[in-house]
């Protein structure tokens, strides 16, 4: 009794320090390979939330599958397959991919793509002072431009009228007309700068000097609103040279105005008087728009200020003619899940690819430790001849480039001679018409945007960890196809004896189902159904018939399975036309043409089923194999938090 009471307290003092030899996190070992609890949740998530309610598992099932899962992949580490040529070659291209999508679609791009679609559903109204200073202007010319915006801003701070400076200074030749005033805008309407800096902006507050590739602007947000969405107006137009002389355009549209006052219908007017056209046929109606989709501020500000369906403007001018304006309808603009992937893809097409690399690069240099050396490129630029502007420049062979660094990022760094080489090869991708100083910066900005997403790619599963769990995933499942193909899959399908040697000893397993040929008709009353059987004489009229009646739904001559669902478990296999049978819901009446028996399929007919039954029973007898021959320990503490967290 003593002795079985030590041997007892032993097996349990050992399960306690089986438990306890576990880290925190841990779910099981294989061979001492910890595999943890992330890894499962992450699968078991994933395939969660893609199955059907009723196919969804138990934790405890999916736990078994994941136990095999581990015992295969701890075959292909023993077979040393992560280190095989062929295996790091498909998982290099992978991991690439995945790298490039995960930075490009990461955090920033999300962020933006929000920001441009608050954009979208929220309307700015600014004016704005231009002081002209290209992307091309010496440093001297951007610099007197500069100075010149700031002492405008000054002006405004003193007091001074904007409409009245925007007159005077703009280089924008309309603020000559409209003070400085541009209308209503949204994301994609402006350039990027601009639009930033007004969104920023509180109403009636004035910006700094703000740069674009057009020189610096003054800008004062003088307003802002929701969206509208999409709208439709009607229009009537008089155009603004007119054949009679003796009445003006503006006379015109006063005396349409003063008849729709009187009670005429806007479109008898429009189909009348409008000399728009493309649309005075169709009672002046106009495709639907977005704000900045129509070349005219002034029309779309006149429109868009309509507040009900139905309400009509007052004439108004544009550079086109006078307007008289009725708005139709609106639309709500999409929603944000509707515009995600819409704004993605432009984002990357427009001028906000730019940006959108330069706060990636922003966020990349927050990671690490990060130094440049701008001598490098005045270097480079001093070097150059202008046959780089032509993108024809070669490094010549004699210039003795100082050993300095370039580009420092943590451990790796890149030489003032790697810029110079980048420089000579990718010039023809540079910025076109511009300087040789503007060349080689924007291309030294493209070697270090590189070299930073580079350099972040490699190091991406050890700074994120989402990042490490999706990788890890891709290079398991790279393994297990691998190990797979090798052990199981290939063997078994080229071995046509042992195939032949299954089929004999499961013949069982490859038998034909009983089938019928036949055409169906489905009734909803059953009195229609009755008529229809009164009406076919024979088979050959079944389908003729059929498509007399309006209340039938015919299925063609068809082979189906006895047990189909579309077949009532109730029919009489006699060929001909059935009685009716009342069948999920419906009156059914059948034409059987044949009935196929159970037959022996030949192994030729079905040696892709005997391959894959073959592939299924060596898998089984592999993995208990493996049991054997790899130790597995569960913790069962872990499994039984993971079941509490899931069930």
């Amino acid at each position: 009794m003593k002795s079985f009471f030590s041997f007892a307290l032993l097996i349990f003092s050992l399960s306690l320090f089986a438990q306890d030899s576990f880290e925190e996190g841990v779910v099981m070992k294989v061979n001492n390979r910890k595999v943890y609890s992330s890894e499962f949740k992450n699968v078991y998530t994933k395939n969660a939330s893609i199955l059907d309610e009723e196919d969804k598992m138990t934790v405890d099932d999916y736990f078994e599958l994941f136990k095999n899962y581990q015992l295969k992949l701890e075959a292909a580490l023993d077979q040393k397959l992560d280190q095989d040529s062929i295996f790091l070659k498909e998982y290099k291209k992978y991991y690439k991919q995945l790298a490039d999508n995960y930075i490009a679609n990461g955090k920033v791009t999300e962020q933006m793509i929000e920001e441009t679609y608050q954009r979208l559903v929220n309307e700015v109204k600014a004016r704005h002072i231009l002081i002209n200073a290209s992307d091309n202007a010496t440093d001297e010319e951007k610099a007197k431009a500069l100075e010149t915006a700031k002492e405008i801003k000054l002006k405004l701070q003193n007091g001074a009228d904007f409409e009245a400076l925007a007159q005077e200074y703009s280089d924008d030749p309309s603020a000559k007309t409209n003070g400085g005033n541009i209308g209503w805008f949204k994301a994609f309407k402006m350039v990027y700068p601009f639009e930033n800096a007004a969104y920023n902006l509180n109403v009636g507050e004035i910006s700094d000097p703000v740069k674009t590739r057009f020189g610096y602007h003054i800008i004062q947000k003088t307003d802002e609103r929701k969206s509208t969405g999409k709208l439709q107006v009607a229009h009537i137009m008089v155009r603004m040279q007119q054949s009679d002389t003796l009445k003006t355009p503006e006379q015109h549209i006063n005396e349409i105005y003063k008849k729709l006052n009187n009670g005429s219908d806007f479109k008898d007017l429009a189909k009348q008087f409008s000399q728009d056209e493309n649309t005075a046929e169709n009672g002046g109606i106009m495709p639907v728009f977005e704000l900045g989709n129509l070349n005219s501020p002034v029309f779309e500000e006149k429109a868009f200020a309509l507040q009900q369906d139905g309400a009509v403007s007052e004439p108004f001018q544009t550079r086109f003619g006078w307007h008289i304006v009725k708005r139709i309808s609106t639309e709500a603009l999409d929603s944000f899940e509707e515009q995600r992937e819409f704004l993605k893809k432009r984002i990357k097409t427009s001028e906000r690819s730019k940006l959108l690399n330069n706060r990636i690069q922003e966020n990349i240099e927050q990671l690490y430790s990060v130094s440049k050396n701008n001598e490098a490129v005045s270097y480079i630029v001093y070097i150059a001849t202008e046959d780089i502007l032509k993108s024809q420049w070669q490094l010549p062979e004699d210039e003795q480039i100082p050993n300095n660094i370039f580009l420092q990022i943590e451990d790796e760094s890149h030489s003032w001679l790697d810029l110079a080489k980048y420089v000579e090869k990718q010039q023809r991708a540079a910025k076109t018409n511009a300087s040789k100083k503007a060349i080689v910066q924007d291309l030294a900005n493209q070697f270090v945007y590189g070299k930073l997403v580079e350099y972040h790619k490699k190091r991406l599963p050890e700074i994120d960890q989402e990042f490490a769990l999706t990788i890890q995933e891709y290079k398991n499942g790279l393994l297990l196809y691998e190990v797979m193909e090798r052990t199981i899959w290939n063997p078994a399908k080229n071995d046509s004896i042992a195939l032949k040697e299954y089929y004999k000893a499961n013949k069982d397993e490859f038998k034909s189902k009983e089938t019928i040929e036949l055409e169906i008709a489905s009734f909803s009353k059953k009195k229609e159904a009755r008529k229809f059987l009164k009406k076919v004489s024979d088979t050959e009229d079944f389908s003729l018939k059929a498509n007399e009646i309006e209340d039938v739904i015919f299925q063609e001559k068809d082979v189906k399975a006895v047990h189909s669902p579309a077949i009532s478990d109730k029919l009489k296999l006699n060929n001909g036309v059935s009685k009716i049978y009342k069948h999920n819901g419906q009156f059914v009446i059948y034409n059987i043409f044949s009935v196929n028996p159970v037959r022996q399929l030949d192994y030729d007919e079905v040696k892709g089923r005997v391959i894959s039954s073959y592939q299924n029973q060596l898998e089984a007898q592999w993995l208990e194999g493996l049991l054997t021959k790899f130790e597995l320990e569960v913790n069962q503490k872990e499994l039984n938090r993971l079941r509490k967290e899931f069930e």
